[in-house]
């Protein structure tokens, strides 16, 4: 009987940082201790132009093959997980906080990678 094992995982963050006082420096209302209090966020990471999720996700999955001590032709399954919120725009009344949507549908970036680690 095959099982399924995680035998390595992997993440990637883009290393161009956007830290809440760069929001402030670009003119934004704001301040660092207003946006923390009430999101919790001091920066967040920025992919630069051109940049895929797909690319992103080779960086995490070649992390992954190196913790697990694998090649690309050892694997049988590409399995991807993220997660993030998308405001939706939609006509609110003035002073109204956006809606939220919790997960926007995506498309998988699953082929891209296989594509890459030269998988079937």
């Amino acid at each position: 009987m095959d099982t399924m094992r995680i035998l390595g995982t992997g993440s990637y963050l883009p290393p161009k940082v956007l830290s809440n006082d760069d929001l402030v420096a670009m003119g934004l209302d704001t301040s660092d201790e207003w946006i923390t209090k009430r999101t919790g966020v001091r920066e967040r990471r920025m992919a630069d132009p051109g940049v895929a999720t797909s690319d992103l996700g080779y960086e995490a999955s070649a992390r992954a093959l190196e913790a697990s001590g694998l090649t690309p032709t050892d694997i049988d399954l590409i399995l991807v997980a993220r997660s993030h919120r998308i405001p939706v725009v939609r006509l609110q009344p003035t002073g109204s906080r956006p809606d939220w949507m919790h997960p926007r549908p995506s498309p998988s970036i699953s082929p891209p990678l296989a594509r890459v680690l030269s998988l079937p």
